[in-house]
C-alpha cells in the first residue's frame, strides 16, 4: 500500500517537475566547475559576466513570461486579446533591443571582451533565443504542463555544458559557451512551439497590431521593479564591476559568489516559495502574516549564517579543490560574498511577503530609487570588488527598512482614523 502510494506520488507532475528542476540546477552548478577547469580565469570571469548580462536583459521579458503565464490560466474569453497584446509588447522589445545591440555593437565588443563580429552575431543572436525561450515558458506554465516544463529545462542544461564544453577544446571561453547555450535553446523551443503549434497558429492568424493601455501599464509597473531586482538576483554586481576590473578579478570573484549563493538555492528560495502563497490565503489576519515573516526570515538568517561561517572557514579549500589552485585568490572574496548572500537570502523572502499583501508599488518606488543611488555610487567611485557587494546588500536593508517604517506608519495613521 505504502509502495503504491509512493509511486503515485512520484508520477504527479508536480513532484517530477520538481526533481527535473533540482536535477537542472545540480547540472548548471557542475557546469560552472567544468568551466573553471576547461578555460583560463580570465575566459572564466568574461563567461560569467556575458551569462550575468543575458541574465538582465531577460528582465524586458520577465513580465511578459509572468503576465502570459496568468492570461494562459485564465478561463474568459479575453485570454486570447491579452495573450495576443503581449506577444505585440515582445514584438515591440525585439525591436528595441535590436536597434540598441546595432547602436553600440563597438562598445558591446569591448565591455564583453568579443574578439570580433563573430562573437557579437553570436551574442545578439543567443539574446534573441534566450527571451524567447523565457517567453516560451510562460505559455508552459500557464498551461501547467510542467513534464515539459521540467524536461527543456533539463535538456537545456545538459546540452548547453556538453556543447559548451567540447567546443572549448577548441574554441575562445565566451564563443563556446554561446554556440552551446544557443543551439541548446534553440532545440528547447522547437520542442515548446511543437508541443502548441495549435495556439501560435491561433494567435498569429490576426495580423490588426494592438496594445491594451492597462495591459501596458501592468507591464511597466513589473519591469520597473524586476530591473532593480534582477541587479540583485542575477549578478548585477559583475556587470558593475566589469566596466573597471580586469577580467581576471572578474573571474575569482565569479567563482567566490557563486559558491556563496548556495545558501539562496537551497534555503531562501524554498522558504520563500512556502511563503508566498500561505501568507497570501490570510489576507485579514495581519498578526498571523507578521509571524509567518518572522518565522521564516529568523529560519532563513540562521541557516544562512551556519552556511557562511562554514563558507568563510572552508571556501579557500572547496575553490581549490572543485576549481584547481589557479582560483586560490578568489578566497579573498569571501567574506563579502558571504554577507552579501546572506541578506539576499533575507531579502528575497521579504520580497515574496511584500508581494502577497498588496505593497508592489511602494515596493517599486522604493526599490528602483535606493538602487539607481546604489548604482551611481557605485560608478562614481569605481568601488572594488569587495567592496561592491557590501555595497548591494546595504541598499536591500535600506529598502526594507524603509517599507517596514513606511508600513508601520501606515498602520498607526489608520489606527488614529479608525476611531
Amino acid at each position: 500500500m505504502m509502495i503504491a502510494r509512493l509511486k503515485a506520488y512520484r508520477k504527479n507532475p508536480s513532484v517530477q517537475y520538481t526533481l527535473m528542476s533540482i536535477a537542472a540546477s545540480g547540472i548548471n552548478f557542475l557546469t560552472l566547475i567544468i568551466w573553471g577547469r576547461v578555460f583560463s580565469v580570465e575566459d572564466y570571469g568574461s563567461i560569467t559576466t556575458l551569462q550575468a548580462f543575458l541574465s538582465n536583459i531577460a528582465v524586458f521579458v520577465t513580465p511578459l513570461q509572468i503576465m502570459l503565464c496568468k492570461a494562459m490560466a485564465m478561463h474568459t474569453t479575453e485570454k486570447d486579446k491579452i495573450v495576443t497584446d503581449l506577444l505585440h509588447i515582445m514584438f515591440m522589445i525585439y525591436l528595441a533591443e535590436l536597434f540598441f545591440m546595432i547602436a553600440t555593437a563597438r562598445m558591446l565588443i569591448n565591455y564583453l571582451h568579443f574578439a570580433g563580429g563573430i562573437e557579437i552575431f553570436l551574442f545578439g543572436s543567443l539574446v534573441f533565443l534566450n527571451n524567447s525561450y523565457i517567453v516560451l515558458n510562460g505559455i508552459v506554465q500557464g498551461k501547467q504542463d510542467f513534464i515539459l516544463l521540467g524536461r527543456t529545462n533539463l535538456v537545456l542544461y545538459v546540452l548547453k555544458m556538453l556543447l559548451s564544453t567540447s567546443s572549448g577544446l577548441h574554441f575562445s571561453g565566451p564563443l563556446a559557451v554561446m554556440f552551446g547555450f544557443a543551439a541548446a535553446e534553440c532545440l528547447c523551443i522547437i520542442l515548446i512551439i511543437r508541443k502548441y503549434k495549435d495556439i501560435f497558429r491561433q494567435l498569429f492568424s490576426s495580423h490588426k497590431f494592438r496594445i491594451d493601455l492597462s495591459v501596458l501599464k501592468n507591464y511597466f509597473w513589473m519591469f520597473v521593479l524586476y530591473m532593480i531586482v534582477s541587479l540583485y538576483m542575477n549578478n548585477g554586481d559583475l556587470l558593475l564591476g566589469n566596466l573597471y576590473c580586469s577580467q581576471e578579478e572578474i573571474g575569482f570573484y565569479s567563482v567566490a559568489i557563486s559558491l556563496s549563493k548556495i545558501s539562496i538555492f537551497f534555503i531562501a528560495t524554498p522558504v520563500a516559495t512556502i511563503l508566498l502563497p500561505k501568507i497570501a490565503a490570510v489576507q485579514n489576519n495581519e498578526k498571523y502574516r507578521k509571524k509567518m515573516l518572522f518565522v521564516s526570515e529568523t529560519v532563513t538568517l540562521i541557516i544562512s549564517v551556519s552556511y557562511g561561517i562554514c563558507y568563510c572557514l572552508l571556501g579557500q579549500w572547496g575553490i581549490c579543490l572543485l576549481y584547481g589552485e589557479s582560483y586560490r585568490n578568489a578566497a579573498k572574496y569571501l567574506l563579502p560574498c558571504m554577507l552579501f548572500s546572506i541578506v539576499l537570502g533575507i531579502f528575497w523572502v521579504f520580497y515574496q511577503y511584500v508581494m502577497a499583501i498588496d505593497l508592489i508599488k511602494i515596493f517599486t518606488i522604493a526599490t528602483a530609487a535606493i538602487g539607481l543611488s546604489m548604482i551611481a555610487f557605485i560608478l562614481f567611485s569605481k568601488a572594488g570588488l569587495s567592496l561592491i557587494p557590501v555595497i548591494m546588500a546595504a541598499a536591500m536593508l535600506v529598502t526594507m527598512v524603509t517599507i517596514i517604517l513606511y508600513q508601520l506608519l501606515k498602520e498607526k495613521l489608520n489606527g488614529t482614523i479608525s476611531p
